[in-house]
């Protein structure tokens, strides 16, 4: 049975910053599973309630469900009904305003996860390098008689390859996954918000919002 320190050891020095990549791989993982579970809302409903309010003239009702709803398509949405009054482009300009705020919420982390599964594998490539030096060094020494001789600077270099390659798959994997999620959510926000604008401007009889 393997000794997981000692085989920590074996890697060389790389296996410390390919450790620290792990550690801050699983991190972002977890806060990202959490963050997009914790953002996720029935839009249907809230625009369902948005509209209901609107159509019966309380504004204030329809900011209220939004903040009943928090997450980046609530916020948006909110943003857009604080500017009711202003017009179409007022009202576009403000849901584009607050989408570019979130946007950058909702990929956080995301081009750290991509570096993460870049640099691990060169990482275990430069571990391998060390440990091949290492074993040509004992072998211009004491020649090639001694085949135990070698086998550490080997065992380095197959470790360091292994833990970067262990590292960077489950970060490409987390990224893609997590990239086409995100991608949806801001595709879906986008959508629910032409809805907002649409609501504001056509979908129900122009009011003045006494109550902003």
């Amino acid at each position: 049975m393997w000794n997981l320190f000692d085989v920590f050891n074996k890697g060389g020095l790389v296996m410390y910053p390919i450790a620290l990549c792990s550690v801050i791989a699983v991190a972002f993982i977890i806060e990202k599973f959490i963050y997009l579970h914790r953002i996720r809302i029935d839009v249907d409903n809230l625009i369902a309630r948005v509209k209901a309010s609107l159509e019966a003239g309380k504004m204030m009702e329809a900011i209220a469900a939004c903040d009943a709803a928090p997450g980046p398509i609530a916020t948006v949405f909110k943003a857009g009904l604080k500017k009711a009054d202003g017009g179409r482009d007022v009202i576009k300009e403000a849901i584009e305003t607050a989408a570019n705020v979130e946007i950058p919420k909702i990929e956080r982390f995301l081009p750290a996860l991509a570096t993460i599964g870049s640099i691990a594998p060169l990482l275990g490539l430069l571990g391998t390098i060390f440990g091949m030096i290492r074993a040509f060094n004992v072998i211009a020494m004491q020649g090639t008689g001694d085949p135990h001789a070698m086998a550490g600077g080997i065992s380095e270099a197959l470790i360091a390859t292994a833990a970067g390659l262990i590292v960077a798959i489950p970060a490409v994997i987390a990224y893609n996954y997590f990239l086409n999620r995100v991608n949806a959510f801001i595709s879906d926000m986008e959508a629910r918000s032409a809805e907002v604008l649409d609501l504001l401007t056509t979908g129900t009889k122009k009011k003045s919002w006494s109550d902003l």
